[in-house]
């Protein structure tokens, strides 16, 4: 699958344009500002290249749409087959920009990763999502282990907050696609000492 995506503030500037592929060979094009790595790195990373080859641009290259004078036409030749690395300079991983929500790392069967927000409801967000859960096997109906200042607790991995006891904790993927830690008919944030940028931990019991 091609995914196009343009949130693209700095387009005209020293940003790249870049066309990632996947492990699983999915093909992501957009602007280097880090909107496509969180999901890139989570289908694994294949390769990389910036935008160079103009043969696959549009023959004006505009400074403000390159949403339509690269990154469409190169979609649309990616459509035909063109190899990835026929449209420009290979780039490495780490020289990828990254869009700061904190490293996730799967090591030792856990994922270790952080609190990304905590809501005016008291959910506590976390900067892991579901394609790398999926990646490494956690499901619904899995009993998790969250470790976090040395607190260990099991908490299930359920589809919605009724799949739980009221005032019960449940972990469930929220409308950001993220792993998010909520309490049935309270907050989470209130019910546990968990904060902002904390880092966790999370495996299957």
């Amino acid at each position: 699958m091609i995914y196009l995506a343009v949130v693209d503030p700095g387009v005209g500037s020293e940003r790249n344009p870049l066309v990632i592929e996947s492990e699983r060979e999915d093909i992501l094009v957009g602007p280097d500002n880090g909107l496509l790595v969180p999901l890139a790195r989570s289908f694994g990373i294949r390769q990389a290249v910036v935008i160079t080859n103009r043969k696959y641009m549009l023959p004006r290259v505009s400074k403000t749409f390159h949403a339509r004078d690269i990154f469409s036409p190169v979609c649309a030749y990616l459509t035909l087959g063109i190899p990835v690395e026929d449209f420009g300079e290979p780039v490495n991983e780490s020289e990828l920009t990254d869009l700061r929500v904190g490293n996730v790392e799967w090591k030792d069967d856990a994922i270790q990763g952080r609190v990304l927000r905590i809501d005016v409801f008291g959910n506590i967000q976390t900067n892991i999502d579901a394609f790398l859960l999926e990646r490494v096997g956690m499901k619904k109906g899995d009993q998790l282990v969250l470790e976090f200042s040395d607190r260990h607790i099991i908490i299930p991995f359920v589809e919605a907050f009724t799949d739980v006891p009221p005032n019960e904790l449940l972990f469930h993927i929220d409308s950001d696609d993220l792993l998010s830690l909520s309490l049935n008919m309270g907050s989470a944030h209130d019910f546990l000492d968990i904060f902002e940028d904390m880092e966790i931990k999370v495996w299957v019991r």
